[in-house]
């Protein structure tokens, strides 16, 4: 269970989420920057050492029908979601919001604000509610990266996207306990997911320089 934190006198927490040194720019890009990294060794191992003559042959309808830029344009998106995520870490160390909060609230004629309730069972419930939609959010972009993978790795992207989907599940029930635990099973779906991206970055690349 999530400890009360200590507020201040309108009810905005004393202490933020990240400390005061915490470069929020460093640590996205760092954090971003190695799981991808893994990923992409990954990858470039699952290629050399897995079925390279049939991915090769995948890769080139690819690369006659002209899709390399679209595996390559939905890694740009990820890079700008990278940005927009950057974006909300720099207003929740400035606010001092830590999770499951996504808004805060201020009572009508005063200046005190409103935040979820961290204890007991309704304290659960916020943390469970919010695990569930924190799944739905990344739904969108962990689905269309694992059909543009499968494409071309099958087998690996099922076992991908399935690591993913158990990953998530385990960390839905974590949060729900407590929401420091649920960044053991996020860590292991995030891997999951930038190396079905890095399949994807790795497709696109090399079928749009196969159409040159």
């Amino acid at each position: 269970q999530m400890a009360a934190k200590e507020v201040d006198s309108t009810g905005i927490p004393v202490e933020g989420p990240y400390g005061k040194n915490v470069s929020i720019p460093v640590m996205y890009s760092t954090f971003n920057s190695v799981f991808f990294g893994i990923g992409m060794s990954a990858t470039y191992g699952i290629y050399a050492l897995g079925k390279t003559a049939t991915y090769d042959n995948k890769i080139a309808i690819l690369a006659n029908l002209g899709l390399g830029y679209m595996y390559s344009g939905l890694m740009v998106y990820k890079l700008l979601g990278i940005g927009m995520s950057m974006n909300l870490g720099f207003a929740r160390k400035e606010a001092k919001i830590h999770v499951p909060d996504q808004h805060v609230y201020k009572q009508h004629g005063e200046k005190k604000y409103v935040l979820m309730e961290t204890e007991g069972a309704l304290g659960r419930f916020n943390r469970a509610q919010r695990a569930y939609m924190n799944c739905l959010e990344s739904v969108p972009m962990v689905l269309a990266t694992y059909l543009l993978s499968a494409f071309v790795f099958p087998f690996e992207a099922c076992c991908l996207f399935s690591a993913w989907g158990l990953c998530k599940m385990a960390s839905t029930v974590k949060y729900t306990k407590s929401a420091g635990e649920r960044m053991g099973p996020n860590v292991f779906s995030m891997l999951a997911a930038d190396t079905m991206s890095a399949m994807v970055l790795f497709a696109g690349i090399k079928a749009i320089r196969g159409a040159n």
